[in-house]
């Protein structure tokens, strides 16, 4: 059955977004292989990787140095160019190679809102420690000023940690991105949204590939900026470990249950098998076949 350049086009870039998380370079190497056509694996390739970047938030790191950005929508104030509300720098990125082409200050309506600016920075300094704990390897940006509805203004926090093992045949990220809606009554309290996606590849004698998402909301309130910035990291902690705690049920119900069921317990007969009173039968069986 011959396949128009546009439905190639389509199945390419269809396949190419399913990558799991820091594979999407081998999946673009094995399409070029079995595709026969470099110029269309490339061509369909240039919006996934830009896609992919933002959905996964990857972090790139700058030439030579050990400082890290994160590449989110949130962030994201231009083609190929996004913020780092923490340093107030805007990078330009190569998403293909993940590199930071460059660098400099932001400038006028790229810099963070002076609005909440002061809770922007507690929640700053309260993820801290939530992240040594809970993302050793993992980054968050907390951005803000942004419009999360109409007439509704507050912060987002986005968090991304991953493991990407290729040669111990495993691959994994995490990624979340909180909203938080500050309340013009009282003072000091918002309404939290929260989308948390984890996506995990085993691929040792195998090819196991989790997708799996939660979503969250929690109220929160404080007395100033320091103390609603501790609720509010409270509240995504406390989301957070309610997605965890059901993986781990249905991943315990999957051991004991699911992966059983998959198994036929008996023969079509119904009967079990005498192993312990056959199996020298067998052997001798065999072993006659072999000299045969």
């Amino acid at each position: 059955m011959n396949r128009t350049h546009f439905q190639k086009f389509q199945m390419v870039q269809n396949l190419l977004l399913q990558s799991p998380p820091g594979e999407l370079e081998y999946v673009c190497r094995d399409l070029r292989e079995i595709v026969k056509d470099d110029e269309l694996v490339a061509a369909a390739a240039v919006d996934v990787f830009e896609k992919q970047n933002e959905e996964q938030m990857v972090t790139v790191r700058v030439k030579d140095s050990n400082t890290r950005y994160m590449l989110s929508r949130a962030g994201r104030i231009g083609a190929c160019t996004y913020l780092d509300p923490k340093t107030e720098t805007v990078i330009t990125v190569d998403h293909p190679s993940k590199t930071v082409t460059g660098r400099r200050p932001a400038v006028g309506g790229e810099l963070p809102p002076a609005e909440h600016a002061d809770l922007r920075k507690a929640v700053e300094r309260a993820m801290e420690p939530y992240m040594r704990e809970a993302y050793p390897e993992g980054m968050f940006a907390v951005y803000g000023g942004k419009e999360l509805a109409e007439g509704v203004s507050g912060l987002i926090v986005c968090i991304s940690s991953a493991t990407l093992r290729a040669r111990n045949f495993v691959a994994g990220r995490w990624v979340s991105e909180w909203r938080v809606a500050l309340r013009p009554e009282p003072d000091f309290a918002a309404h939290m949204c929260g989308d948390m996606k984890a996506r995990v590849h085993y691929f040792e004698d195998g090819n196991v590939h989790l997708r799996t998402s939660y979503s969250g909301s929690a109220e929160v309130v404080g007395e100033d900026c320091e103390s609603l910035a501790l609720a509010i990291v409270q509240a995504i902690s406390g989301g957070e470990a309610l997605f965890l705690k059901d993986l781990e049920d249905c991943f315990q119900i999957a051991s004991q249950r699911a992966t059983k069921d998959m198994r036929r317990g008996l023969p079509r007969t119904g009967m079990k098998f005498p192993w312990s009173s056959r199996v020298l039968q067998l052997h001798d069986e065999l072993k006659q076949s072999q000299t045969k």
